[in-house]
């Protein structure tokens, strides 16, 4: 077994600066140093925003010579050695999350390994926020293709991501709760904060989450998607 560890999402102000390196890159010069065109326009992107919920993060992982195993953060976790009850929840599902990661399209025969990323929350985990007044339940949000010789990942579209889920086992998917959708011209990015504000207020008035299971409550804020990437994935929360 491998860990897998789920990126740390960064701030606006973060992605901001990375996309106008990575699109202004040309390369090294003789010295090795990298060059850049300061000059070239930089893109407008499409981001997903989904709700940001407040739990621990969590992961399943599948490949075909170990099996299922679960994670915390930052450490592979056993029913023995568990972080907030997940390994013993996941320990009883664990032919629901092999079929759930044998969907995905890689090659687990040259050894490939599924990583479902979600949030593990509801009651008991977390307090002040609308979706603890919930059952505990693993939202899923992302999910990763990881080859064995752990060289080029892959990260699960949208459309990929969107049957990973076992609403009677409380496995949930966070596209099927609202989500929002903006367009960003990294030439002006700061023409975006007033929406991205004006939305995160609106989550934190009322959780979505916790609204569709027939709760009230407040909300943590929302979690931004580059649309269309596979590789080196923009994200971003406000929050």
């Amino acid at each position: 077994m491998n860990f897998i560890k789920f990126p740390e999402i960064e701030q606006f102000r973060h992605v901001i600066d990375d996309i106008a390196r990575s699109s202004r890159y040309r390369g090294k010069d003789g010295n090795g140093k990298p060059i850049y065109d300061h000059t070239a326009p930089l893109p407008t992107i499409t981001f997903r925003g989904t709700v940001k919920l407040h739990g621990t993060n969590a992961g399943v992982c599948y490949n075909k010579a170990k099996g299922v195993w679960a994670q915390s953060r930052n450490r592979i976790i056993t029913v023995g050695d568990d972080n907030a009850g997940f390994a013993t929840f996941v320990k009883p599902l664990e032919a629901v999350f092999t079929e759930m990661a044998q969907s995905v399209k890689c090659d687990f025969d040259a050894g490939d390994t599924v990583a479902i990323f979600g949030e593990w929350c509801g009651q008991g985990i977390m307090k002040n926020v609308g979706i603890c007044k919930l059952p505990k339940m693993f939202v899923v949000f992302a999910a990763l293709v990881s080859p064995k010789a752990d060289a080029g990942h892959r990260w699960l579209t949208e459309a990929e991501l969107a049957p990973l889920k076992s609403p009677e086992n409380k496995v949930f998917n966070i596209y099927d709760y609202e989500t929002f959708t903006i367009d960003i011209d990294f030439n002006k990015p700061e023409l975006s904060q007033p929406q991205l504000t004006a939305l995160t207020e609106q989550v934190e008035r009322q959780c979505p989450v916790a609204m569709k299971h027939g709760k009230t409550g407040i909300g943590e804020g929302i979690v931004w998607t580059a649309v269309g990437y596979t590789i080196n994935v923009p994200r971003f929360k406000v929050g």
